[in-house]
């Protein structure tokens, strides 16, 4: 395996946060990871697939996420060496935790059911990343 990749779009529909386009960009992401980067192991992660066309519509909680994040650093352990990901939804932001930002705000991605801090996301998922992966 040389690569593998991880698509999510986020379109909270139903929500009075719902955006549009998110999901298509999801997908132009993973066929762009595949034309351009050669990687045909891209997994998607959508809420909305009545708008893209795609029958599957996805778990986009912070665990769904989560475990996607850990099979995508699984498949770097067992030899890929390029991992891509691609994230489109909401994001915020909150007062920094653990006083490492320069502008003393901890970015989030926003999913269906709460936030992944970038905090977290770096120590649960980059650092677990072997050194020989390189990360798109």
């Amino acid at each position: 395996m040389a690569s593998a990749g991880l698509c999510i779009g986020l379109n909270y529909p139903g929500t009075g946060n719902a955006l549009f386009g998110c999901v298509n960009v999801a997908w132009a992401g993973a066929k762009a990871a595949q034309l351009h980067l050669g990687i045909t192991d891209v997994e998607i992660l959508v809420d909305d697939a009545s708008a893209d066309g795609h029958a599957k519509t996805s778990d986009c909680s912070k665990g769904a996420l989560w475990a996607a994040l850990r099979r995508l650093v699984k498949k770097a352990s067992a030899g890929a060496r390029v991992v891509f990901l691609h994230y489109s939804g909401h994001g915020t932001y909150t007062s920094d935790r653990a006083s490492d930002e320069t502008d003393q705000r901890d970015e989030q991605l926003v999913a269906s059911d709460g936030v992944i801090s970038d905090d977290d996301l770096y120590r649960d998922f980059v650092a677990q990343l072997p050194s020989t992966t390189t990360l798109v």
